[in-house]
């Protein structure tokens, strides 16, 4: 519905419409004495002028013409009123932009409104809206997106990652490892390197006071205190055809069931030191029936955190071996920080048939000497839209690590060093067995790869003779299940107490 005085677009209007102001008004004499009141005179004619030919108001901001019987009153960028410009019987508000004689060329405006837009200090009116049905108008009286701006409900708050935060280090306790190739850098990240590069990874501890740590961007909301770090320690300016260096995830099927059966998205918090870095994200199956999906990640800012969404990437495709069954893995997640020829998928943003791991247009981070990727955070979550960063705090994050990664050191300390606390113990019955039993901390995905040190010693593969003060060498373990485990084989004094320490690793 118009605003009335507002001309309607498509409205006919007929020869010989009025058109007000209708004349120039003259000089104002000098007033004279009050003379006799006079009879009341004739009714002189209005102030209008007449339109001589139909026209068609056009839409707001477009201009139409029309000719009038007496245009010489009117100027350029006055504003007329037609009468039915408004539709039915109203009359509409035009403004001249151009004359020629009788000939007016007539804009029509957009409504200006005497009323101001509302703020905080004063009511008004809305500003323009941006006409999206997911939109809301905030306090500052600006059209906001409902989805990421209100996350209040959060229908779907999950997130497929394990340690996001990159907080939890069992296994190297914050430790540099140097000349990574297949190392577990921290728990549930693996990196992975293939050519003439050398790199160097370590969790970085990025503050524990006021001030410190990675905030979610716009936010003062610490998402981690902790991140992983990528260095280039000896550079590689090109890739061969087989090279790459790949931080990866290998993710449990019982965490994949959210994301199964629709669209997903992606989101990582990054800081590398190289101007305008792309890097590149697969996902792959798992099996040997292999779908890849390939995204390219934009041109980033050196030293700058920096939140990286890939928004509604495409259903899981069919035929492969993505599960969700316990103790399976579901899909590989891969962060691609270099890769070569063989290894490049032909196309970002669809599901192959292949086995494929780079993003075409992708950097190759290790040319750079002394260059580092700093990642914060990752989430995987269902669904078409990036929501807001989901904490997991420590503790929940440290209880899910265990049921891939375990040690009987206390979590400070890192595997092979010396000391008691802990131990487990084994009573040898016979030269050949020592028996525990040992239970892990929670039960794990599936049977890990068991590894024991003397808590003595620290030396592997042996254990502590508590009666003859001496270290024995372990040649087997026995009886390992996602529970525990039960024996270990060795040359033992019988009836004596051994001590060993352990890890128990899953591989994930």
């Amino acid at each position: 519905m118009a605003t009335p005085g507002q001309a309607v677009p498509g409205t006919v209007v007929s020869p010989g419409s009025l058109t007000s102001p209708g004349g120039a008004q003259g000089t104002v004499g000098v007033i004279g004495p009050q003379g006799v009141q006079g009879p009341v005179g004739p009714t002189g004619p209005p102030a209008v002028t007449a339109t001589s030919g139909n026209f068609t108001v056009p839409n707001i901001g477009a201009t139409t013409t029309v000719t009038v019987l007496d245009a010489s009153w009117i100027v350029q960028g006055q504003i007329v009123y037609i009468a039915n410009a408004g539709g039915g019987s109203l009359a509409g508000a035009l403004q001249v932009t151009a004359k020629t004689g009788n000939q007016l060329t007539l804009l029509n405006p957009a409504t200006v409104s005497t009323l101001p837009p509302a703020d905080s200090t004063q009511p008004g009116l809305l500003n323009q809206l941006s006409g999206n049905t997911s939109d809301f108008v905030d306090g500052t009286n600006t059209c906001q997106p409902i989805a990421p701006v209100i996350w209040s409900a959060r229908l779907r708050s999950y997130n497929a990652i394990g340690n996001p935060t990159f907080e939890i280090d069992q296994r190297n306790v914050g430790a540099a490892l140097l000349n990574v190739s297949t190392q577990f850098s921290q728990d549930r990240w693996q990196v992975l390197r293939s050519g003439t590069m050398g790199i160097n990874t370590q969790q970085a501890g990025l503050g524990f006071a006021v001030g410190q740590g990675v905030s979610v961007p716009g936010t003062n909301f610490v998402i981690s205190q902790n991140c992983l770090r990528i260095s280039v320690n000896t550079a590689q300016a090109s890739m061969g055809a087989g090279d790459y260096l790949i931080l990866q995830q290998q993710v449990e099927g019982i965490y994949w069931r959210e994301l199964m059966n629709d669209v997903h998205s992606l989101q990582l918090l990054v800081r590398p030191s190289v101007a305008g870095l792309r890097f590149g994200v697969a996902l792959n199956d798992p099996g040997t029936t292999l779908r890849s999906l390939t995204k390219l990640s934009p041109a980033l800012s050196a030293n700058v955190w920096t939140l990286v969404q890939f928004p509604n990437l495409p259903v899981w495709p069919s035929g492969g071996n993505f599960t969700s069954a316990f103790g399976n893995s579901s899909y590989f997640l891969r962060i691609m920080l270099a890769c070569g020829s063989s290894n490049m998928s032909p196309a970002n943003d669809v599901w192959q048939n292949a086995n494929v791991l780079g993003a075409p247009g992708m950097s190759n981070f290790a040319a750079t000497l002394n260059a580092t990727f700093d990642i914060a955070f990752v989430q995987h979550e269902p669904g078409p839209l990036c929501s807001t960063l989901i904490d997991k705090p420590f503790s929940q994050n440290y209880d899910e690590c265990l049921r891939y990664y375990a040690k009987s050191y206390g979590y400070t300390v890192a595997p092979g060093a010396t000391g008691y606390p802990a131990a487990a113990t084994f009573f040898a019955p016979a030269t050949t067995n020592a028996n525990g039993p040992v239970i892990w901390p929670k039960r794990m995905a599936k049977a890990p790869t068991v590894a024991i040190y003397s808590p003595n010693s620290g030396a592997a593969n042996t254990v502590y003779n508590v009666g003859n003060a001496t270290n024995v060498a372990v040649t087997n373990l026995l009886y390992i299940s996602d529970v525990g485990f039960l024996q270990i084989s060795g040359t033992f004094v019988t009836a004596n107490q051994y001590l060993g320490q352990w890890t128990a690793d899953t591989g994930w």
